[in-house]
């Protein structure tokens, strides 16, 4: 998918960096319209994500967009990543640090 700005084949089936002495997941993050029935649709394909509204992330949303932060660790991680990247509304998706901007 060319919004998945990251190597998906870099993350085992568990969601875990590969080749990491860590083995931790991998933390994203995207931007999207503010909007509740937008994120609605997002939440029901990866319910674990947390939204900001005013915080400009790694990725520096907008004021007009919302902030939205996942990891690789929760089941179907890949599959889920794949079903939110093909949202019209939904920005590249970027690997981060776990920090907030």
């Amino acid at each position: 998918m060319d919004k998945i700005k990251f190597d998906m084949d870099a993350i085992d089936e568990h969601g875990l960096e590969i080749g990491s002495e860590k083995k931790s997941s991998v933390y994203y993050q995207f931007c999207m319209p503010y909007s509740d029935s937008l994120a609605l649709v997002v939440f029901k394909i990866e319910p674990a994500l947390d939204v900001y509204k005013d915080v400009a992330g790694e990725i520096a949303c907008t004021e007009n967009q919302m902030l939205c932060m996942g990891h690789t660790h929760p089941n179907n991680w890949k599959l889920k990543l794949i079903n939110l990247a093909k949202l019209p509304y939904v920005g590249d998706i970027k690997r981060v640090s776990y920090t907030l901007n």
